[in-house]
């Protein structure tokens, strides 16, 4: 997409909590609605709209044979203010069996976030399903769940949250403790149903800070990075996360989170990120 200026404009209302989008378009523009909105700074965007409009855009690139997006590596460079955003896109290796998008969102000509993004042919076949306890189903039990929030009464909470609906796994089984599922409730793109990767991208980043054993009120993973693998595509709008995060006594916290469906494992996501007190301001 060329450059374009984007001074003036303003945030998208985005309607209530169950209704509009992520983004709305504006010509060349992707215009941030309140459902991005944050929980770190105000008037900046929280990881998982960025990262599900980045994994949209690499999926709006043609192929030269049918593909499908098995990994994406989000850098999250800044937190994306809540103004509209430019995407550009760019075929890094180009091929019939492989392909490499590079997709970066940028303000006034400042890069808040990208992607690399690896693509892989689809195959006629593949060889039978296997008893595999990496990617063979789980027994994980399937919502519904209780409620981990009230969609009703969600006043202080960022916008981005009210985005998703999520379930706590109702089991007391304690394999499941560090569980819970997640679906996307609204469109990526204004007027665009959310493709299966872009929704695995923005339910992805609630690995970040999830499962946190420190004390929540004195601090805090900030992720700087967002890792997928996709291994394939859901078949259902919710999602399961299990999550394991470490934090070092330097201050570098490690989050892993396996995804899977009603049918089994679906992607792994990875973050990285700087463990803070809560009340540090972002620069």
């Amino acid at each position: 997409m060329s450059e374009a200026t984007m001074t003036g404009a303003s945030v998208g209302d985005g309607g209530d909590a169950g209704e509009g989008a992520f983004y709305r378009r504006d010509g060349e523009l992707f215009v941030p609605t309140r459902h991005t909105e944050g929980p770190w700074a105000p008037e900046t965007q929280a990881g998982n709209p960025v990262s599900a409009l980045l994994a949209w855009g690499v999926e709006q690139v043609p192929t030269l044979a049918p593909m499908r997006t098995v990994r994406c590596t989000f850098d999250l460079f800044r937190p994306s203010p809540m103004r509209p955003m430019e995407l550009k896109t760019e075929v890094v290796r180009e091929g019939k069996r492989i392909q490499v998008v590079d997709a970066s969102l940028w303000v006034d000509g400042v890069r808040y976030a990208a992607c690399r993004a690896l693509r892989l042919r689809r195959g006629e076949s593949g060889p039978p399903e296997l008893d595999n306890p990496v990617t063979g189903p789980l027994d994980m039990p399937p919502p519904p769940g209780r409620p981990m929030w009230d969609l009703d009464n969600m006043e202080g909470f960022p916008g981005a949250v009210k985005a998703f609906e999520s379930k706590s796994v109702d089991s007391d089984d304690p394999r499941w403790s560090t569980s819970l599922w997640v679906r996307l409730r609204i469109p990526v793109i204004e007027g665009e149903p959310a493709s299966a990767v872009a929704r695995i991208a923005a339910v992805s980043d609630f690995v970040s800070n999830s499962v946190n054993h420190a004390d929540r009120e004195a601090w805090a993973m900030i992720n700087a990075d967002l890792n997928v693998a996709v291994f394939r595509e859901p078949t259902s709008d919710w999602l399961a996360l299990t999550i394991r995060t470490g934090f070092s006594t330097d201050g570098v916290g490690h989050s892993v989170g396996w995804i899977q469906d009603e049918n089994g494992h679906v992607a792994t996501a990875m973050t990285l990120g700087m463990v803070e007190p809560v009340s540090l301001e972002l620069p």
